[in-house]
């Protein structure tokens, strides 16, 4: 029984004018058990309440396909109250003149009075006005809050989606290099090849394992930036330097993957390879309880030459999307060159092991 209950239901929810037979239907049976004189329903009983029952119907009809959609849709909110009233005024007038004088040459012999003066029919015509309004516009209301949370969702899931493409972006030349650089490193019998392997292969599990996930830890995303800066420091000769700065503590708190990576890719690509022989990478990270402030100089160029090179991995431009994606409105992106050096500032806000656990991470 509570299955076949449920299947009307869904029936009755999904096809609008089943819907509407219903509650016609409703209302007819109500309005008979009003009219009729005593416990037993006369056939009269059962034509008087189907004729009243159309002259209800034609004002709420007017009032739903005509004055609803054309005028309180338009906002036309004084003509729409003017339209309403005076529909009500004269429906009533229709039905008491109906059943006063117009019913006997309609349906001679069988003695038809109205019921009820012309002040109780115009709260009859007044009740179901409004309650056919408000079941109309609560139905709008539940139908826009229904479309509402599918365009998020939809949002949410392409958000998603842009996301893990953006992720998995990472300039794959790194690898190729790196593996060159250790390759050339075990052919010299280098002590450090071994550990450098290790950073390698710790590195990459975090690419491949951790990244696809919407927040990993802090301390694992900042290891990954040392291993990686390690690694692309076998190539570079003694002039070069990478001066790298953090204060604060990561543990425990959480963010969103390989935002610093492209950065620091960035850099090394055209800070530590130009052809300044004096040329520095400056890397500052600043730890407080709710924020992070990744800052990076390098003397290289200007925005518009990094931000277009085809290999500098995600890019600038990628990145500013994720950040978009991530943290929207908060999270701050700066970029400006002064004195021949190039210099990024990001702030993101961090997430900590309570949040991680309402959301579900």
């Amino acid at each position: 029984m509570k299955l076949l209950k449920n299947l009307l239901f869904r029936i009755i929810s999904k096809q609008q004018w089943l819907q509407h037979l219903v509650f016609w239907a409703f209302a007819w049976y109500l309005m008979l058990r009003l009219f009729a004189n005593s416990s037993e329903v006369s056939s009269i009983d059962y034509i008087y309440t189907s004729i009243f029952i159309v002259t209800l119907a034609l004002c709420v009809y007017t009032n739903l396909l005509i004055f609803i959609p054309w005028l309180l849709a338009n906002k036309m909110y004084f003509l729409y109250a003017v339209s309403v009233i005076i529909t009500i005024l004269i429906s009533a007038w229709i039905n008491m003149f109906l059943f006063s004088d117009l019913i006997d040459y309609i349906l001679p012999g069988y003695y038809f009075i109205s019921y009820y003066d012309y002040f109780d029919l115009l709260k009859i015509f007044i009740a179901f006005v409004s309650v056919t309004t408000l079941l109309k516009l609560s139905k709008g209301w539940f139908q826009l809050i229904e479309a509402r949370n599918n365009l998020t969702r939809l949002e949410k899931e392409n958000a998603q989606a842009e996301l893990a493409t953006l992720k998995s972006q990472i300039n794959p030349h790194f690898l190729f290099n790196s593996l060159n650089s250790l390759y050339s490193m075990t052919l010299t019998g280098s002590e450090k090849a071994p550990s450098y392997i290790l950073k390698l292969s710790d590195l990459l599990r975090y690419l491949i394992y951790d990244t696809g996930k919407d927040l990993v830890s802090l301390e694992k995303e900042l290891n990954s930036i040392s291993d990686y800066i390690e690694i692309q420091l076998i190539r570079l000769t003694d002039h070069n330097a990478v001066n790298y700065h953090q204060k604060g503590d990561p543990s425990g708190k959480y963010i969103a993957p390989l935002l610093f990576m492209p950065l620091v890719e960035n850099a090394f690509k055209h800070g530590v390879k130009s052809l300044n022989d004096e040329s520095l990478m400056d890397i500052d990270i600043i730890i407080d309880d709710n924020y992070i402030s990744f800052t990076i100089k390098n003397s290289v160029g200007k925005a518009s030459q990094v931000e277009n090179n085809e290999s500098s991995g995600v890019g600038l431009s990628n990145l500013r999307k994720r950040l978009v994606l991530a943290y929207p409105n908060q999270h701050s992106f700066k970029i400006e060159t002064i004195q021949e050096k190039f210099i990024i500032n990001m702030q993101v806000p961090l997430h900590d092991e309570a949040q991680m656990s309402n959301s579900g991470g």
